[in-house]
């Protein structure tokens, strides 16, 4: 190390150093000085360290964590590392050994800063990814570390685990930027984050919204102008960055932000597993956790109707018809009901609303007509699932909005 850098650390230690100095030394940081001041500066700081026997344990771990976080420390670091003993006030603080350390710790800080070096705030634990990092695609697999500014890619499921244990599982295909904070750019992540303290939630956020969780499991899609949040354990607060406006879950309950959706949390429309509230009219109907399956017996009719009476009534849910070619969803104890055609096998997006005299439904966006059972005004009722005989019908991710949501 040339003599004129250690003037110059000499001088950023003890807090003479001067603009032009400054400078010259961020330009030596850049270069292979580097290792050596950084080296230097370390060793300054934790020698004053020990040598001041008064001194407590915050200076200490805070200089030994920033020392820590570096790539590899030296035998002579670490020589003074091992050192240091914390001890009790017994004699008034030296002035010289509290400044140095003093120094030295923001010096670290400074320097990290200088240095454009960012510490890892999280860890990819499982799958495969690619990293965009300044502008560099990178691969990472188990181990790689994320630094703030990287947007990760999952090649396959991947977990990106931050250091307090807590988890977000990303589906293949999905993008998330860590700027500081997690963001879901697209597709789909499951997250499970550990307890956090009050007052600092950990916050995941979309291009629409933002989730604050202290502890929680839950679901969170990111589409084109779309997110939705499913909360599979715990609480969380959904804020819509539109316009501010905030909105609490309870476990099993789900939001969609998007234009035209009011914000409003949607209730599971069946129990977690069983039939609870629901009752078997035709038919033999199972519930997994998964989906509810109705199939027919001896080639009869299938049919379940909710015991719940609704009154306005939006609903979402995927629907698969088999050996049939249509499958009912009747609304008002059967008082208008719209046909679903099945479709080779495959799932169809169901959307029904029912405020007041409204009554619309959709069937993968496609309009369907509203048919008379009693024909009469849209009024309260039970709702029911219907297939006609040798049918059967599955049923997933069904949920309705709370009656007295906004």
């Amino acid at each position: 190390m040339s003599a004129d850098l250690d003037r110059q650390i000499e001088a950023y230690l003890d807090g003479t150093i001067s603009a032009d100095d400054a400078i010259l030394l961020a330009q030596s940081l850049r270069t292979g000085s580097r290792a050596a001041a950084v080296e230097r500066i370390a060793f300054a700081g934790l020698l004053a360290q020990a040598l001041d026997p008064a001194d407590g344990d915050a200076v200490a771990r805070s200089v030994l964590a920033r020392i820590e976080a570096q790539s590899s420390a030296s035998a002579m670091v670490r020589s003074v590392q091992r050192s240091i003993r914390p001890r009790r006030r017994t004699r008034p603080i030296s002035r010289l050994p509290w400044m140095l350390a003093t120094a030295a710790l923001l010096a670290v800080a400074a320097l990290w800063w200088l240095l454009g070096s960012t510490p890892s705030i999280a860890s990819l634990a499982a799958g495969t990814a690619s990293i965009t990092r300044e502008g560099r695609t990178l691969p990472a697999s188990v181990g790689t570390r994320l630094l703030t500014g990287d947007r990760v890619t999952a090649d396959s499921t991947a977990t990106v685990l931050w250091p307090d244990g807590s988890e977000l599982m990303l589906a293949a295909g999905s993008g998330l930027s860590l700027s500081p904070g997690p963001q879901l750019e697209r597709g789909s992540v499951d997250a499970s984050i550990a307890h956090q303290p009050a007052g600092a939630p950990f916050v995941v956020a979309t291009a629409e919204a933002q989730v604050e969780v202290l502890g929680t499991r839950f679901r969170l899609t990111a589409d084109a102008g779309s997110t939705r949040c499913d909360l599979h354990a715990g609480a969380v607060r959904v804020t819509r960055l539109a316009d501010g406006r905030s909105l609490q879950l309870a476990p099993g309950q789900s939001a969609t932000i998007a234009p035209g959706h009011p914000l409003a949390a949607w209730n599971p429309l069946f129990p977690t597993t069983g039939l609870d509230g629901w009752e078997q009219q035709y038919g033999s109907w199972t519930n997994d956790g998964v989906t509810v399956r109705g199939t027919a017996v001896d080639h009869g009719k299938v049919r379940i109707f909710s015991e719940r009476v609704f009154s306005d009534l939006e609903l979402t849910c995927r629907l698969r018809v088999a050996g049939v070619e249509l499958a009912e969803i009747q609304v008002g104890d059967y008082n208008w009901f719209f046909e679903i055609p099945a479709r080779n096998g495959g799932w169809t997006d169901l959307h029904l609303r029912q405020h007041g005299t409204l009554l619309t439904c959709t069937a993968d966006g496609v309009v369907l007509t509203a048919r008379p059972g009693d024909g009469l005004a849209p009024r309260s009722g039970r709702l029911s699932f219907y297939v006609r005989p040798g049918g059967s019908l599955e049923l997933r991710d069904c949920r309705v909005l709370q009656p007295q949501a906004p």
